[in-house]
This record gives C-alpha cells, sequence and structure tokens, in this order.
C-alpha cells in the first residue's frame, strides 16, 4: 500500500500501471495482511491438487470425505476465477452433485477435472495477460484488475517461480527508476520475464571441509583448495572462502530463475547429508548462508544470501515487546497448571519449527503444535475435522476487526498527521478507538464526507483507494457483511485442510508440495490468532481457565456473532451498532 517514491504519470493508464504494481508488491509482501498475500493455489493448481487426492482415494490411502473441502474449494473457484465465469455453469453443476458423497464415483469425477483442465486452463498465462492488458487504462475495472494482478500473481508463483525473484523482478521494473510515459509495453515487457523457460545454472555452496571431502568421494564436483578453484569462484567468495575450513561444493541445474536452482541444491546437500546420520559417529556436514551463481559456460555472477522462510518478525520494537509481555503475563495468570503446561509445551514447539532448518519440519511441528495445545477428538471423528472445528473460529472471530486495523496502520504511517485529522472528525464513535471511527468512516453512509477526504489524500495511491473501496464494498450492509464473513471461514477451512494433507504427505508419503513456504506462512499466522483468540477470551473469567472450556467458549461466541449478524431485520444499511457487532 505503500505509494511509489519514484514518478509516475498521472493518467488512466499510468494509474492502471502503477496499482497493478502495488498489488503485486503487497500479494509478495511476507507482512501483508493474510488476505493481502498471494493465495496458495490458483484454479490450474487446485485442479492438479484434485487429481492427486482422487488419486490417493482410489488407492484407499484417503477415504472419500477427504475429498469434500477440495471440492468445495473447486466449486468457488471456478465461480470467481473472471477467466472462466459463466462457461463454466455445467461443470459447476456436475461438481455439486458430487457434495452427495454418497454418489461419488473418483473415477468419473477425475476423468471431469483432466477434461476440465485441458479445455479451460490451457494457457491460462496468457489469458490472464491479455485481459489485463485489455482494462489496464479503464478507470472502471480497477477492481476486475486487482483481482487479475491477484491471480497472475499466484500462477506465477505456482508454476514454480519463486516468491523472491517474482519480487525483486516487480521492484526493479516497476519501482527503481521513474516512469515518464504511460505505456503499455512496460507491462508486457513485465510479463517477458515469466516466459516458463528454464535456465542453465551453476551454483556455487561453501561446506565445510569434512563435507566437501564426503561429496567428491562421492562423485560430486568440489573445490578443495586455491591452485585448483577458479579464479572467478574466489574473487567471487574473497575472505569468506578460507581452504583451511571450507570447499565449494558445485551444483550444475536447470530452474526457472536462481533462487529456485538454490533450492534445489539444497535439497540435494540435505538428501547427501541425511545418510551421514546412519554412521554411530556421524559427520559434520554443514554450509554457508551465501552461495554463488553463474550461467552455464560463464564466469560472471553474482553473490547471492540465502533466506529461509521467515514466519516472525526479527526486529522487535517497544510495541511489540510490550504486547509480548502482555501475553506472557496474561498466559500465566489466566489458566490452571495443565492448561499452562500444555500452552508452553505448544509455544516451544512453535519455537522449534521456527529454528528448524528444514522447511519440512518446520511444517510438521507447526501442525504439532495446534494438537498439542487443542484437545483430542472424540471416537468416530476425524482429527482434521475436528481440529478445523475448533481452530477455525479462533482465526475469524476477529478478521474484520484485523482486517480493517491492517489498512488504518499502513495509512496511518504513511499519512500520518494528516490521516489522523480526519479519522477525529468522525463524530458517530463516541470513544476514542480510532480504528473503530476508520471503520464508521468507510461503512456508515452518512460518513461520506469523510470518505471522500480520505480518496482525496490517497489521491496518488490506487492501491490504498482500492482497499478502502473493498471494505466500502464488502460489508457496507449487513448482508455483504455476513457472506464475507463466511467466505473467509471456508477459505480457512479449505487452508486448514490443505496444511492438515500436506503435513501428512511429508510424514506418510514423502511428498513435498510445491507451495510449501505459502501454507508454512499461513500455518504460523494461524496458530498466532489461534492463541491470541484463546487468551483473549480467558480474561472473561473470573477463575482460572481451562483451555479446552475456553477454546469451546471462543467457539459460541463466534457462532452467537453470526446468529446475531442473521437476526438482524434491517439489513440493508451500517449504523454504529451493526457496526459494532461486525466489528466486535
Amino acid at each position: 500500500m505503500i505509494p511509489p517514491s519514484n514518478s509516475w504519470p498521472n493518467t488512466p493508464l499510468g494509474t492502471g500501471l502503477l496499482l497493478f504494481a502495488q498489488t503485486m508488491r503487497e500479494l509478495l509482501d511476507e507482512q501483508s495482511f493474510e488476505s493481502f498475500r498471494a493465495y496458495s493455489l490458483d484454479t490450474p493448481s487446485r485442479l492438479d491438487e484434485a487429481i492427486q487426492v482422487l488419486e490417493d482415494i482410489k488407492s484407499v490411502k484417503l477415504p472419500k470425505k477427504a475429498f469434500e473441502p477440495i471440492l468445495s474449494e473447486l466449486i468457488w473457484s471456478f465461480e470467481s476465477d473472471p477467466l472462466l465465469g459463466d462457461s463454466l455453469k455445467s461443470e459447476i453443476s456436475f461438481l455439486k452433485d458430487q457434495l452427495n458423497l454418497d454418489k461419488f464415483l473418483p473415477e468419473e469425477v477425475q476423468t471431469k477435472i483432466e477434461i476440465f483442465k485441458r479445455n479451460y486452463c490451457a494457457n491460462y498465462k496468457e489469458k490472464l495477460e491479455n485481459a489485463m492488458i485489455s482494462i489496464i487504462a479503464n478507470e472502471r475495472r480497477r477492481n476486475s484488475l486487482r483481482e487479475l494482478t491477484s491471480l497472475y500473481c499466484t500462477h506465477i508463483l505456482n508454476l514454480g517461480y519463486s516468491r523472491r525473484f517474482v519480487f525483486e523482478n516487480v521492484v526493479k521494473h516497476f519501482f527503481e527508476r521513474d516512469i515518464l510515459r504511460s505505456r503499455t509495453s512496460l507491462l508486457v515487457s513485465f510479463f517477458d520475464k515469466f516466459s516458463g523457460i528454464k535456465k542453465k545454472l551453476n551454483i556455487y555452496f561453501l561446506v565445510n571441509k569434512d563435507y566437501g571431502s564426503y561429496l567428491s568421494k562421492l562423485g560430486h564436483r568440489v573445490y578443495t583448495d586455491a591452485a585448483h578453484t577458479p579464479t572467478h569462484i574466489q574473487n567471487a567468495f574473497g575472505h569468506v572462502l578460507n581452504f583451511a575450513t571450507l570447499s565449494a561444493w558445485l551444483f550444475k541445474g536447470e530452474a526457472l530463475d536462481v533462487y529456485q536452482a538454490i533450492i534445489k541444491a539444497k535439497e540435494q546437500l540435505t538428501s547427501v547429508r541425511s545418510i551421514t546420520v546412519l554412521d554411530p559417529t556421524g559427520l559434520s556436514c554443514s554450509w554457508e548462508n551465501i552461495v554463488y551463481s553463474t550461467s552455464f559456460n560463464t564466469s560472471n555472477g553474482h553473490l547471492i544470501e540465502i533466506t529461509e522462510v521467515r514466519t516472525h518478525q526479527t526486529v522487535p520494537n517497544p510495541r511489540l515487546l510490550k504486547r509480548l509481555e502482555q501475553y506472557s503475563t496474561k498466559i500465566h495468570s489466566n489458566f490452571d497448571g495443565a492448561s499452562l503446561e500444555r500452552i508452553l509445551s505448544s509455544t516451544n514447539t512453535v519455537s522449534l519449527a521456527l529454528d528448524s532448518s528444514y522447511v519440512e519440519n518446520k511444517l510438521i511441528s507447526l501442525w504439532s503444535s495446534f494438537e498439542i495445545l487443542l484437545s483430542n477428538p472424540p471416537p468416530d471423528t476425524a482429527r482434521i475435522v475436528h481440529y478445523t472445528r475448533l481452530i477455525t473460529p479462533c482465526i475469524c472471530k476477529r478478521y474484520v476487526r484485523l482486517h480493517i486495523i491492517h489498512i488504518y496502520e499502513n495509512l496511518l504511517k504513511i499519512y500520518k498527521r494528516r490521516f489522523v485529522n480526519i479519522v477525529n472528525k468522525e463524530t458517530y464513535v463516541t470513544e476514542n478507538n480510532p480504528h473503530l471511527k476508520f471503520a464508521a468512516i468507510l461503512l456508515i453512509e452518512d460518513n461520506k464526507d469523510l470518505r471522500d477526504e480520505l480518496c482525496a489524500l490517497c489521491s496518488n495511491n490506487p492501491l490504498a483507494l482500492q482497499r478502502m473501496h473493498h471494505v466500502h464494498t464488502n460489508y457496507s450492509n449487513l448482508t455483504k457483511a455476513l457472506k464475507n464473513i463466511i467466505s473467509h471461514e471456508n477459505r480457512v477451512n479449505w487452508q486448514l485442510h490443505r496444511i492438515y494433507r500436506a503435513r501428512n504427505n511429508i510424514v506418510h508419503a514423502g511428498r513435498v508440495p510445491t507451495y510449501l513456504d505459502s501454507i508454512i506462512r499461513n500455518a504460523f499466522e494461524y496458530y498466532k490468532s489461534s492463541l491470541v483468540a484463546i487468551v483473549k477470551c480467558s480474561e472473561k473469567n473470573s477463575i482460572l481457565s481451562n483451555i479446552d472450556s475456553v477454546v469451546i467458549e471462543n467457539s459460541l461466541d463466534y457462532l452467537q456473532k453470526k446468529r446475531q449478524i442473521e437476526m438482524v431485520n434491517d439489513k440493508s444499511k451500517i449504523d454504529v451498532t451493526s457496526l459494532r457487532l461486525i466489528y466486535d
């Protein structure tokens, strides 16, 4: 949502290009709100996932019931994908019929899904690009442009491009130089960076001496001394490459971008290292967090720092430390002994996940932290069904509030006092609650003048305008608000099932999904939201709380919130009372 620091032309085409660039940057930013990040999957990759699960059902590795959330998400994906639209009415009708699992035939459904994919998902990337080019200058289609941009970002990530590579190209292409003229070619040249053609790359890792010797004996190319190491490798690493303790290991491979090549190289290093545990004495196997990359048959390259999936803030600030102190105090003072022990064991497992250098272990440990935190499922209830029933209300209960707070905090950072002055003019909310006042400006119809002031303030920031417009459109009456609350609940349910399936595939089948880093981020965020919701709910009790009772109470509160919205007679507009209902 940050406005550009470089110059952009103030034309309809220039504004459309800027909205595309800002949206792409936010979709890829790890600190973005959960709904503002790229989805884990798009329509084609959801079809691939469905085919894989159907194969597991046919081989009796999974029950038919496991396909239900995938089927529901596919229907939603078909109905919401702007490239498909009304062309899939008969296909959607077929999928809806399969929700009756008594009539569900995996072979028939798989055949249909494979036909869907062949007919509608061929050249999906080019269709997205052409759709965006056709509306990029149309000021009436900004919402459609944002939706298409989100689909495009998700799609190229699922093609195999790394998040870091896409993010760096967005910044370099759109934000590192002044954009002097509005030209569609700017967008086309960006699309060309993701042609799907793999590059042949050399990746050099610095491994410890013992590991280098072991790799060399296995036939790998390892440079162990200065006399036999090419000059360009020594110059690239400089003083970091000390041959007394390190060797340079070479990985040759093909990948869509250099970061994907680095991932493949790390997987090979990890795979070779795993064999060393079979020896009772073990072998020291480690590598540095900096690599050197070149194209095949060239000596020109660059150094790259390896970064892990970051699921927590790395630079603390006073406000964060204060919040952590409050959470710690509440956890230790609000729960009984057995509950406290489970919470601390669960958070310790999360800490192990964050410290792990293996992304697979991160996900396994993160899911284990949920199972430690929550009660065991009753007999004859599937584990994932039980856990989603408990976790989903914790995540969804405060979704609208967190959504609005995220936009408020970002606008506050950008516009500071000018933004605060407008928010303070709001009079329907009498208490000193700037977040609620901001929500009132966006949603209460009589605050149109203040909304116009906010729009004028953000006139050079098309993404900020879109975010405020999105909230106003989706929550401007209780009917829309309830629809969006339930839609978010469904998406959380589907993602929790996906996290659980990915965890099981890693543990039981050794299959690692391509979207693993995305669901790790989601899993960690879901864990934080769940624990915060549980702690907050425990504050209502005057005696020490049992965590299982608190989780059930939180679920009932969320259910009651939805029922209260349903029971309001006049759902056509938002007033202060109904605003508090969806916000609190």
